[in-house]
């Protein structure tokens, strides 16, 4: 048997398990069973196959002799550990049990290239041929969302998130401001959060003018961002962000809405580097930024294939399907 532990965590982490699921389901008929946690692991054993997402989790799975371990690494867990709670202590910790599970892992699932030479850097370990690089992602492209009439003749800036620090939502205010005293027509922030209060009291001290603040499903998304233009997506310079593959770029290219992201973003920086439609955060000076969106002449059908493009690859589940196959197939042998 396959078990898929961590289900119903988050709808990305369920998106991107569903299509490592698919994959294994077309070369094997053994039973994938899907479970919240280790603990409501019933009647498994030892020749059974476990896909895990997190490295406490792996660590007790291999302490039980459960040694066929697939590890999808979202994020650098020490790292990120650090930043929120500053303990050392604890992120030696994380870095001896990540450092053990990625030695001993039978394949290793990772969300950028960097992450995987991250980790062949700081660890020492060649990862060969038992890896596969699948970006987060958790949609498809809507192309009525590019048509929107009036979409890109209103100055619609979007944020979607949360407001924690590492969100980086006071750089997005500042830069709003920004806009709205260079003087770019027509414009507005709308800024998506279940954190609403506190987001409205951020942007009534800010001395933002025109802003609105809601909070909408995921489904309902496509048709909020069809009125969208530009998305923020800001981000530090640190090798959390250097590793990631934010789920937030792929809703904002599948509705059209151009990314205002950081280059530290590496994974899509390098994705973006032959795209017209996109601006740097970082750049050389925010003038040229805000002169940019100025002069911005945006092209509806140019726009949609250009990030279609995107999504026939990078950001498209068949195509990942279809190359996961051949990665596991040694693994579980068809039956």
């Amino acid at each position: 048997m396959v078990w898929i532990v961590g289900c119903n965590n988050s709808i990305v982490t369920d998106f991107y398990l569903n299509i490592i699921e698919s994959a294994i389901k077309i070369i094997t008929t053994t039973n994938v069973l899907k479970a919240d946690s280790i603990d409501s692991i019933k009647n498994s054993n030892k020749n059974d196959y476990y896909i895990v997402a997190r490295i406490i989790d792996a660590v007790k799975l291999y302490l039980k002799g459960r040694q066929n371990i697939i590890f999808w690494v979202q994020g650098v867990e020490p790292e990120e550990s650090y930043m929120r709670h500053k303990n050392v202590f604890k992120k030696v910790v994380l870095e001896i049990l990540e450092r053990f599970i990625l030695t001993r892992a039978k394949f290793v699932f990772f969300v950028s290239n960097t992450m995987k030479k991250h980790y062949e850097i700081k660890y020492g370990i060649n990862f060969n041929e038992r890896h596969y690089i699948m970006p987060c992602f958790n949609t498809n492209i809507h192309k009525p969302a590019f048509f929107k009439k009036g979409k890109y003749k209103n100055n619609v800036f979007v944020y979607i998130g949360s407001l924690s620090v590492w969100q980086r939502f006071d750089k997005v205010v500042a830069f709003y401001k920004c806009i709205e005293e260079f003087g770019i027509f027509n414009s507005k922030l709308l800024v998506l959060t279940s954190e609403r209060q506190k987001a409205t009291d951020i942007l009534k001290k800010s001395g933002i003018r025109n802003y609105e603040v809601s909070f909408v499903n995921n489904d309902e998304l496509p048709n909020i961002l069809s009125d969208a233009k530009y998305g923020f997506i800001i981000r530090d310079d640190v090798i959390v962000n250097h590793v990631a593959t934010p789920t937030k770029i792929s809703t904002y290219l599948s509705c059209g809405v151009i990314p205002i992201y950081s280059s530290c973003l590496k994974d899509f920086h390098r994705v973006s580097e032959g795209m017209r439609y996109k601006i740097l955060y970082d750049t050389d000076s925010i003038q040229n930024v805000l002169s940019g969106l100025l002069r911005e002449e945006i092209n509806s059908m140019e726009i949609y294939e250009e990030y279609k493009n995107v999504f026939s690859t990078y950001y498209n589940v068949d195509y990942h399907i279809k190359n996961i196959i051949p990665c596991v197939k040694g693994l579980l042998k068809p039956e």
